[in-house]
């Protein structure tokens, strides 16, 4: 249990600070995704950091979607203070965040 809480963590870190994929995040609000879609006008979500998944709509108009996405999870205060702050900051290496020690 020890080292799948670390790996875990480890995930944590590199998709907070780093450009991980956050596949495994919207699951959780998978109800809620096509109200966010269509409010925002989008008809696929795409990680801006998964550029192969962009490379195959070069011609969409991208559209930053992350607030609404946070909103959806009902953040208190102090979570969403963190979730707008981390976006204005340059994300580090996977390596170096792997390395986050917790």
């Amino acid at each position: 249990m020890e080292a799948d809480g670390k790996a875990r963590q480890t995930l944590l870190h590199q998709q907070g600070f780093s450009t991980a994929p956050v596949d495994d995040i919207p699951e959780h609000i998978k109800d809620k995704l096509p109200e966010i879609a269509k409010t925002a006008g989008v008809s696929a979500v795409v990680s801006k950091w998964d550029k192969d998944a962009l490379a195959k709509c070069k011609s969409a108009e991208l559209v930053d979607i992350t607030m609404p996405l946070v909103n959806a999870f009902h953040p208190a205060e102090r979570q969403l203070k963190f979730a707008i702050e981390i976006q204005q900051q340059t994300p580090i290496s996977l390596e170096d965040a792997g390395k986050i020690d917790y």
